[in-house]
């Protein structure tokens, strides 16, 4: 078996992505997907470069050569490698104002 680790952009909703995330892979034409929330588009994005590369293969279709460099054979190996969970980072909160904070001890 052999994996991918390629880049990806992810853009932040605008009118252009009609209010969604896109996620691309540039070293794929055409491979993107969109997502209400960065994870899903994250996700759908897996999915559909999995897509696109089995799609190549079974077509006989060569990859890209930054693609195909950037596979990995690991083929009933163990071993060690990384894991991304994309995740919302929260962000950080405006002070209340002085009339709403808590009174002190």
């Amino acid at each position: 078996m052999k994996l991918y680790r390629l880049e990806f952009v992810l853009r932040e909703p605008s009118e252009e992505t009609e209010g969604m995330y896109l996620a691309e892979v540039p070293a794929l034409p055409g491979c993107r997907a969109w997502g209400k929330t960065a994870a899903l588009a994250l996700e759908d994005l897996q999915s559909v470069t999995t897509a696109f590369i089995e799609s190549h293969r079974a077509h006989g279709d060569p990859l890209p050569p930054e693609v195909a460099a950037a596979a990995v054979d690991v083929g009933g190996q163990s071993g060690v490698g990384e894991v991304w969970s994309p995740f919302d980072v929260p962000r950080p909160h405006a002070k209340a104002p002085a009339s709403r904070l808590p009174a002190g001890p």
